[in-house]
């Protein structure tokens, strides 16, 4: 039973991957094999090493999804911030205050 339960979270695992793109696909598979590193360490540390490294990759995951998320956002704002719309003026005189 338990063997069945691992090999259900793998394929829900690997189905969700097969939507994403390749950075966020990177960025995910990176964080979660940097996590299952560093939890199964932490793991064998603590006395469970497999507990240890299934906690590490989970949270290695979504660290991976959130960073891809936030390098998103982040370069779409310095997109829009260098690009100017056709609705900005360019060159306009910009008003001094009178002293």
């Amino acid at each position: 039973m338990r063997n069945r339960f691992a090999a259900l979270i793998l394929v829900a695992a690997l189905a969700g991957c097969q939507s994403m793109d390749a950075d966020t696909a990177g960025r995910t598979l990176g964080g979660a094999g940097v996590g299952a590193a560093g939890g199964t360490v932490i793991g064998a540390l603590a006395g469970n090493w497999g507990a240890g490294a299934g906690i590490g990759a989970l949270v290695g995951g979504v660290g991976g999804v959130l960073y891809d998320q936030w390098s998103k956002r982040d370069a779409g704002a310095r997109e829009d911030a260098a690009v100017p719309d056709d609705d900005d003026e360019v060159g306009a005189p910009i008003p001094l205050a009178k002293p």
